[in-house]
């Protein structure tokens, strides 16, 4: 009897806990349109008690049917049947897609809608004045400033988004649907109550429409003058939108009804129906995705069709990051943000936060306050009632309102309490059955540079909206405390608001990766993912009018449209391109940007990819590259970092050209406090040639080698090392390649964990033959048991590996190996005892009795393997179980090295273990 407990589990195994949340007893069913059609599938499948979701029908792209199943007993061999029918090419689980969760927002009440509508019949919102700031800064950060200067602003393309329903009434977003305007097209599969049906009209005006409404603003809005917008233009303003709507309302605020991945397959393939260039997609799965993608995915068979077809879909690649430093943030992708067919884009903070206001005091101190509109007050100002306890905790609110309203008046009283970026406002319980008009947040100092900036609070976060939140941040916050104590406290300290235009000062981490923006690169490929990062955070955009009209709100939901805005340039100035030569621009003209916690060094490209976006030099940049990216890793078995590209000089004079090399964070997996999850190790570039020339129209290869530095952590670790080749032109933009990958050689790694025993601890790996009291009896060399004695075997596997394998060779093998158990003791008067059995097997060409264990399928690093049973019973060449009688024994174990081939002994790491008797 043989029984294998592992943590080496196949990735398969892995891909299912957490992964892909089922809708539970529903199925996607791709039918191979060359052999079948839909009505030969529905014959084949009379068998099956089934209800139609949905039909599609895309021709070249996607042929297929989603399906409920009412009988949910037995829905594995449901799948089976359905997969057993000619011409089914596979069938998936309906999953359930999300909006990534927003990070942070500020929205205004509703009654901000009377702000834009009744010009100063405003309650507790102030009419704006005219002011001389200046909320471009977000497209400069990306040069889309300098590309509409130049009237590059996408006439002509047309961008899709997948997403909620859409406000399209906004006077920023056109003020209506269809050909000739702005939101010219589009669909709807679900309503705003969660059923699905469709319409052609993706319209919606409730309050969590505001993602997409949102999304279109950033993709193409339209300034308005105040006070009846803001001032503030959309990426791609002259391109044409299209919103598929895939979510409905809810009407308590939670999470939003729809999302299946057959209503996301269905978005996708309507908006190629109706011609799109670019597919936004703002959403994932609730967990990612451990290692690769499952067998099937309809959801990637279509994106690859999809693009092969000309059109890039564009995806946030998540929020789920740590702001630690000491966090393990390594292959946070989820799907469909980690497909190879998939553009996608990570977030940088916005280098201003676009909308703050400014309060004073009795004594003349100016506070500043986060808001989309300024506070409306009487001239005398309002009280303020600070509260004393942790904002993690919990308040007394019905005593706090008797005290406010024994000597004050709720409706003209601020409520103020002390928060931090751990315990921040929008984690606040507020505020019982009563809701106060003002909930300020005074942020105290904090060295995390995540927690520095303003803080925008969720949509309907305090009472359904009709508690207002605003934050304040430091030096202010200090003013304040100091301020309000020397007044005396509760009505003996007002703020004024007498100012109503807005300032916009710079965020401290402005310009660099947003801290929950997720991840990559892709395991074992080391594709980058994201490819390329765009402002996300603290972003100001449209909103639906019942919930203000604007808002400020963060994640990779924001930058993700960025992107495909900045795609829709480029496409429109070169609609001949393909969807990876406009990919490889945006790249290669991207601004590598440097990394929070040490703004020395550049953040590792698993977290931004080329950089941030440049797309005026994307467009007009005279020199093209023939990557965007590159993954360094092995070659061959003996070669390490060897990369190739071509650079073109599309321009009409020659250029020289200089090669250099800038490298990124050096990162690594299992990061714990105090360790910090970007290390300053690099690496370096031999260029075999690092100058030269090329003419109008000339292209020239480039070979260089990166050579990963010397280890800075335990190669069980597997870190990674990163960083940019930079191609810089006489004349013109620079340009750079990223690149990433292991810091070390995957095939020459060691892969089996080697730990030498000590007095109390048997090492790695070890054999042992435990007795029934208790006790393990290691073999520290030699082990005489009896021949049904139990046993146990413990290796650790460090690399990913594709076959591992046990066998059991006679004691006096001529076979060697990497780790050799000949050191440990073996009696000096030691004589072999020959097996009572023949050696009937090879193992390397080897005499051997067989195989004790043997897995093939793709196996994960840092784990163990853990082999127990009685008897030694192998499995030998032709296929027969054998028992071994009596006779001096060794176990050999292989581990085939990644890219090796099974065949060729060389390509194992190998372990020798000690010598066993065993007796009759």
């Amino acid at each position: 009897m043989l029984l294998l407990q592992s943590l080496l589990l196949p990735l398969a195994a892995v891909l299912v806990a957490g992964a892909q949340e089922k809708a539970g007893g529903a199925f996607i069913i791709e039918l191979d349109e060359k052999t079948t059609t839909l009505d030969a599938f529905t014959e084949s499948a009379r068998g099956i008690n089934y209800t139609v979701r949905r039909t599609f029908n895309t021709s070249g792209i996607f042929t297929g049917i989603s399906v409920d199943i009412s009988d949910r007993s037995n829905l594995e061999a449901v799948k089976s049947s359905f997969s057993a029918i000619p011409g089914v090419i596979g069938v998936a689980d309906i999953v359930q897609y999300e909006l990534p969760p927003i990070k942070s927002s500020s929205i205004a009440s509703s009654e901000d809608l009377s702000a834009l509508t009744k010009r100063g019949e405003f309650s507790s919102i102030a009419r704006r004045e005219e002011t001389t700031e200046d909320l471009g800064f977000t497209l400069r950060m990306g040069g889309v400033d300098k590309a509409h200067a130049a009237g590059f602003k996408g006439k002509g393309v047309k961008i899709a988004f997948v997403d909620t329903g859409i406000y399209y009434k906004h006077p920023a977003l056109g003020g209506g649907f269809g050909p000739g305007y702005k939101v010219a097209g589009g669909y709807s599969f679900i309503t705003d109550a969660g059923v699905l049906a469709e319409s052609s009209d993706p319209y919606s005006d409730c309050s969590q429409s505001d993602h997409a409404t949102h999304v279109a603003g950033i993709l193409g809005m339209d300034a308005l003058e105040l006070p009846d917008g803001f001032p503030i233009t959309g990426v791609a303003p002259e391109a044409s939108l299209y919103a598929y709507r895939i979510f409905g309302c809810s009407s308590t605020g939670g999470e939003r009804p729809g999302g299946s991945s057959d209503l996301v397959l269905a978005a996708m393939l309507k908006a190629m129906d109706d011609g799109v260039d670019v597919i936004s997609m703002s959403l994932s799965l609730p967990e990612g995705m451990v290692g690769s993608l499952p067998t099937y995915d309809p959801v990637a068979s279509a994106a690859q069709q999809i693009k092969d077809a000309g059109i890039a879909i564009v995806v946030a690649m998540g929020n789920d990051a740590s702001q630690s430093q000491n966090a393990d943030n390594l292959y946070q992708e989820t799907l469909p943000s980690e497909l190879t067919s998939i553009i996608s884009v990570g977030s940088v903070a916005n280098s201003n936060f676009p909308l703050i206001y400014t309060a004073t005091d009795e004594f003349g101190a100016e506070i500043h306050y986060s808001s989309i509109y300024p506070i409306s007050a009487p001239p005398a100002g309002l009280d303020v009632y600070f509260l004393t306890g942790s904002s993690c905790g919990s308040f007394d609110w019905p005593s706090i309102f008797k005290d406010i309203q024994t000597s004050g008046n709720l409706s003209t009283t601020i409520i103020a309490l002390s928060v931090s970026g751990n315990c921040p406002l929008t984690d606040v319980v507020c505020c019982g059955s009563t809701s106060p008009p003002y909930l300020f947040g005074f942020y105290n100092s904090s060295t995390n540079p995540f927690y520095k900036d303003y803080e925008g609070i969720l949509p309907y976060r305090f009472n359904n909206g009709s508690t207002e939140p605003f934050t304040v941040i430091e030096p202010d916050s200090d003013v304040f405390y100091s301020n309000y104590v020397k007044a005396g406290g509760y009505k003996k300290y007002k703020l004024l608001f007498h100012n109503s235009t807005y300032i916009n000062p710079p965020m401290s981490m402005g310009g660099m990766v947003d801290g929950y923006s997720n991840w990559g690169p892709l395991r074992r490929t080391f594709e980058l993912k994201p490819q390329i990062v765009a402002p996300g955070g603290h972003i100001l955009s449209t909103f639906p009018e019942s919930i203000g009209s604007y808002g400020v709100i963060s994640g990779t939901s924001m930058a993700t449209p960025y992107i495909a805005g900045c795609y829709a340039l480029v496409k429109a100035q070169f609609p001949q391109l393909s969807v990876d030569e406009i990919l490889v621009s945006l790249q290669t003209t991207a601004r590598p940007t440097p990394w929070i916690w040490n703004t020395s060094m550049l953040a590792t490209t698993a977290q931004q990819g080329a950089g941030l976006v440049n797309v005026y030099d994307a467009i007009t940049s005279a020199t093209h590259v023939s990557l965007g990216q590159l993954a360094v890793t092995d070659n061959n078995r003996t070669s390490f970092g060897l990369v190739n590209f071509t650079v073109q000089n599309s321009g009409e004079t020659a250029q020289t050209y200089n090669l250099a090399h800038r490298p990124a964070g050096y990162v690594y997996e299992r990061v714990g406090y105090p360790e910090v999850n970007q290390l300053p190790s690099f690496g370096t570039v031999e260029f075999a040639s690092p100058t030269f020339e090329l003419g109008p129209g000339e292209t020239k290869e480039i070979s260089l080698r990166l050579t990963p530095p010397s280890l800075a952590v335990s190669i069980a670790r597997l870190p990674l090392f990163s960083g940019y080749i930079d191609i810089v032109p006489e004349n013109g933009a620079n340009l750079s390649i990223p690149y990433i990958g292991p810091a070390y050689s995957p095939y020459n790694m060691d892969y089996i964990f080697f730990l030498a025993a000590t007095t109390t601890s048997p090492g790695l790996p070890w054999l042992s033959f435990p007795d029934k009291s208790g006790n393990s009896n290691y073999n520290d060399g030699f082990s005489a048991v009896q021949l049904s004695a139990a046993f146990a075997f413990s290796l650790s596997v460090q690399g990913w590996t594709t076959l591992l394998r046990a066998d059991i060779v006679p004691a006096n093998t001529t076979l060697t190996a990497r780790v050799n158990a000949v050191n440990f003791t073996v009696p000096a008067n030691y004589t072999y005892l020959p097996s009572t059995n023949e050696l009937s097997s090879t193992l390397f060409g080897k005499p051997s009795y067989g195989s004790i264990w043997i897995t093939k399928g793709l196996w994960q690093p840092s784990s163990s393997v853990y082999i127990q049973g009685n008897n030694f019973t192998v499995t030998t060449d032709s296929g027969a179980n054998v028992t071994l009688g009596s006779g001096d024994y060794r176990w050999f174990f292989s581990v085939l090295r990644w890219g090796g081939d099974e065949t060729q002994p060389e390509d194992y790491d190998t372990y020798l273990g000690p010598i066993v008797r065993l007796l009759d």
